[in-house]
């Protein structure tokens, strides 16, 4: 039997493809990567050495080193890796490349069901793990190379809004959630346009 299994998923976006393989899984651990990255000489023993010794990181994530054009990645790795060598917590960081104990991962509701294509679910499970009582972290010394190329599906402007929204609302942010969506509220904070575009599901 191959170690490997490909699994056709309907939805479309990184979320729903990557709960489709942690409900499939069977390791300990859970390596998340994007497709278009490099990952670096004893990348995977490393993450898992570091999370065998360090019980209160749920999440770890890879440095990034970005190259291509149009990469959101090289702003994370600016802000983030400057003058550090060792690993250090991070509210929240790009999802290109990281690893999770799978059990805690399912037991925390996976990514979540709310995510239709691509763009939120960084932020919002981060933010879940966090408030769940584990952490997030970076390790310097996981070094990728996240290098996107052309994308053979359609990012949406509003189904990335719309994911953003869905998120908070999940992770506790139904009050100014609402009020985002209020198109009366002197409040709302988005365009007219884009409220008429993205309406809770």
């Amino acid at each position: 039997d191959s170690p490997c299994q490909l699994i056709e998923e309907p939805l479309a976006g990184a979320p729903n493809c990557r709960n489709a393989g942690a409900r499939v899984a069977r390791g300990r651990y859970l390596f998340f990567l994007d497709s278009h990255v490099i990952c670096g000489r004893g990348f995977f023993r490393r993450a898992v050495e570091l999370m065998n010794t360090r019980p209160e990181i749920g999440i770890l994530h890879a440095a990034l080193s970005a190259t291509g054009r149009g990469s959101a990645a090289f702003s994370y790795s600016h802000c983030y890796r400057r003058k550090r060598e060792t690993p250090y917590p991070v509210a929240m960081f790009g999802h290109a490349a990281l690893v999770v104990r799978r059990q805690q991962f399912i037991d925390l509701g996976l990514y979540g069901d709310c995510f239709k294509g691509y763009g939120g679910e960084e932020p919002y499970l981060d933010l879940k793990y966090w408030l769940c009582g584990s952490q997030v972290w970076v390790d310097p010394a996981l070094r990728i190379i996240h290098y996107p190329g052309p994308r053979n599906y359609v990012a949406s402007a509003a189904d990335y809004y719309r994911n953003f929204m869905m998120a908070s609302y999940a992770i506790g942010g139904k009050g100014w959630l609402e009020r985002i969506y209020n198109e009366d509220d002197p409040g709302a904070s988005l365009p007219r346009d884009v409220l008429a575009s993205i309406r809770l599901q």
